[in-house]
């Protein structure tokens, strides 16, 4: 928090949560309370939301309390870490436990618990299994996601601007949509267009335009796939309904696999377990003979994607083999029946009566899943061989070059021209319904969403059993697409790169007067405009002007630069802070040539040092040549409103802002030598400066979810670590 800033009283801060024991019938009412609420900028800090809630990861459930505040996004662990995906929230919590658990991320606060950014628990209090409570600036919010969990719409993903992503329960779909709301109404900065949280799949994905961007080749399979899984529900964090791929080679025997002929592929426009007309007559008959009253007919008794199936794939990768051992009752599989061959799986997808699995997204991209590189013991087969690496195909040299065969194949122009016909069967309309028994693509009843209501059940064993049913036997994907799926365009009728239309390229001057003119070494857009920066530490902010079209062919144009002060008028100031007595200027000079021996791309000649501007003020004793080549290690962030400056002779990163004029804001010393290179992320929260002396620091920039101050945090920077 900023010095001096008021923490809110507990009792507002109870005033202001939402209990999630509401019923039904208010929640409309309390949606629209949150809602009218809204967001300012300078105020106090007040909790939108405080509902119990479930942080779901492979076959294992993290009890605790979810929060939405003005602020920041909280996951409070309570003292229970469940390892069993039937275990739920109840979604009706007493009043005692919302009342004292409203309180947790002030009082957590105060004592100096941090922010989770990047993906590992927080260092903030948690329960007595070490499990860290977790909290997230509203700024790291890029995407959520509605999601299932065990069949019901009760759960959300959130996706972060760092890569990160987590997955909450909330028990019910009531307690979700108050999250959902309360998200809306905090306004994370750079979260992407939220559809409606009711809203039907298919028109989710054909507002998002990915299918028009895959016919056109903007993106690739690979990236079309994974879009669809997560529009579709399919997680990472639920080992229940991991994200599925299709087998795309047929041929595993040949020495040479040739990526020209159709023959090397799997026929795409049929379920796996429809490929082997033998088989499939099997499952036919089975199909015909079967007849029960309570039970819908089906053909295939397992399905294509299961927890089973994604542990028996990631079998030699953490922490899935771990879980193997978990499903497995503390022990490993018969060696026999793991992954060992891919030859021998494509040959028991295609024979094996309880046999249809697909593919994980691992085998287009993670070469370490064929190897053993933990050095586990798996155990010894029948024949008495020690069970290690997957025995790949004659075609594939190593694990490495098998995945890159399989990438290729999976951009291929025969898949590429086929791929819509298997996303037909797994997300499109022939996943139910009578084209589903029409395309042999029939399963289990309880694979499906919306074909029982878990909350109906009243039978505690029933009712587990069917929970188990959903949990380890699989479950099909959400439903994108009611309509067959348009066909990808061929490559001679694609749009190419860039480079191949330079028409549709524009070049923008950035204008200024005689008066304004000086070398950039930083451009840094912002929601206004462009900042730049010069050698000489010169700082100019350029006004974008939509809509203006100029007459030759650029839409939008941007305003002559608003000279403002330069930065380097306050450096002399900050500088001589650091040094004491008569000599300070003299000291001042003697840091400036210190520099340019100790980093020649700093290099300057013995005495140059400037004396003032054109401002009138004087210089950063960092003094650049004046080059075209030059640049000044820097970051711009907070929207343009402060600039972080290196390349100092004490080793310091200096902050400026700009409602100061550009004066110095702070000054953290932590290296031994001049930051030579800056970066930040998205979302401006977390900035790494890198050092000559080898070592990085990384400094989270401003208070938890705080838009007020955006400037880095002396007390919250990381230990430098040691770098070659």
């Amino acid at each position: 928090e900023r010095a001096g800033e008021a923490k809110p009283s507990l009792r507002a801060m109870q005033r202001a949560s939402i209990s999630a024991d509401a019923t039904p019938e208010l929640v409309a009412a309390a949606a629209a309370a949150v809602t009218a609420a809204g967001v300012g900028v300078d105020q106090q800090e007040r909790v939108l939301v405080d509902l119990p809630a479930s942080l779901v990861a492979p076959l294992q459930l993290r009890r605790g309390r979810f929060q939405v505040t003005t602020r920041q996004v909280a996951f409070i662990v309570s003292g229970t870490d469940q390892t069993d995906p039937c275990s739920q929230t109840s979604g009706e919590p007493s009043a005692s436990s919302s009342s004292s658990s409203s309180t947790a991320v002030t009082e957590n606060r105060a004592a100096g618990a941090s922010t989770d950014q990047g993906g590992e628990d927080g260092d903030g209090e948690g329960d007595e299994t070490g499990a860290q409570d977790m909290y997230w600036p509203l700024g790291a919010l890029q995407e959520v996601h509605s999601r299932r969990y065990l069949l019901r719409r009760s759960a959300l993903e959130l996706f972060l601007v760092n890569r990160a992503a987590y997955f909450f329960d909330f028990g019910s779909q009531d307690s979700r949509r108050l999250v959902y709301r309360a998200l809306l109404a905090a306004r994370p900065p750079h979260l992407l267009d939220m559809s409606s949280e009711s809203n039907r799949l298919d028109r989710v994905l054909r507002k998002s335009g990915l299918t028009e961007r895959w016919v056109r080749r903007e993106i690739s399979n690979f990236e079309y796939l994974m879009a669809l899984n997560t529009l579709a529900g399919r997680s990472f964090n639920d080992i229940t309904q991991y994200p599925v791929f299709p087998w795309v080679i047929a041929d595993y025997d040949s020495e040479e696999l040739d990526l020209i002929n159709p023959s090397t592929y799997r026929d795409l426009s049929k379920p796996i377990g429809a490929l082997s007309a033998p088989r499939l007559e099997k499952f036919l008959e089975r199909y015909e003979a079967f007849d029960d009253p309570l039970i819908p007919k089906f053909l295939y008794g397992s399905h294509y994607s299961s927890a089973g199936t994604v542990l028996y794939f990631l079998l030699r990768l953490e922490p899935f083999t771990s879980l193997a051992i978990q499903l497995q009752g503390g022990k490993f599989d018969i060696a026999d029946r793991m992954f060992c061959d891919v030859a021998a799986t494509w040959n028991g997808v295609n024979d094996d009566m309880s046999d249809v699995k697909e593919l994980t997204p691992e085998f287009f991209y993670c070469p370490e899943m064929f190897e053993n590189i933990n050095g586990v013991d798996f155990g010894r087969k029948q024949t008495g061989e020690r069970l290690d690496k997957v025995k790949l195909p004659p075609w594939a040299s190593d694990a490495y070059d098998f995945v890159s065969k399989q990438r290729a194949a999976l951009e291929s122009e025969h898949v590429s021209a086929h791929l819509h016909e298997w996303i037909d069967l797994i997300f499109g309309y022939k996943q139910q319904g009578e084209a589903a028994v029409e395309a042999h693509n029939v399963f289990y009843y309880l694979t499906y969403e919306a074909q029982v209501d878990i909350d109906a059940i009243d039978d505690p064993s029933l009712r587990r059993a069917t929970q188990d049913q959903i949990a380890y036997f699989g479950q099909t994907p959400s439903q994108l697409l009611r309509a067959p799926h348009p066909k990808r365009a061929p490559r001679e009728e694609s749009i190419g790169p860039i480079t191949a239309n330079p028409t549709a390229a524009h070049i923008y001057t950035l204008p200024l007067n005689s008066a304004q003119v000086f070398t950039a070494s930083t451009l840094s857009v912002t929601s206004e405009g462009i900042v730049a920066l010069g050698t000489g530490l010169e700082v100019a902010h350029h006004r974008w002007l939509p809509n203006t079209p100029d007459g030759r062919g650029h839409p939008f144009t941007f305003s002559c630069a608003r000279r403002e002060s330069s930065i380097g008028s306050s450096f002399t100031s900050a500088l001589r802070r650091m040094t004491t007595g008569a000599e300070a200027s003299s000291t001042l000079d003697s840091l400036s040539q210190a520099l340019a021996l100790q980093d020649p791309a700093l290099m300057m000649p013995a005495g140059d040092v400037s004396s003032g501007n054109s401002e009138g003020g004087s210089s950063i004793g960092v003094k650049h040549s004046g080059s075209v080549d030059s640049r000044v290690s820097s970051a711009v962030i907070g929207d343009g409103k402060y600039f972080v400056l290196g390349g100092h002779a004490d080793g310091s990163l200096k902050v400026f802002a700009s409602e100061h004029g550009w004066h110095c804001v702070q000054s953290m010393t932590i290296h031994s030598a001049p930051v030579t290179a800056i970066a930040t992320d998205v979302a401006d929260s977390v900035l790494v400066a890198g050092s000559a002396d080898s070592t990085l620091t990384v400094w989270l920039c401003g208070a938890r979810g705080s838009a007020a101050a955006a400037a880095p945090k002396a007390g919250s920077h990381g230990a430098g670590a040691s770098g070659s």
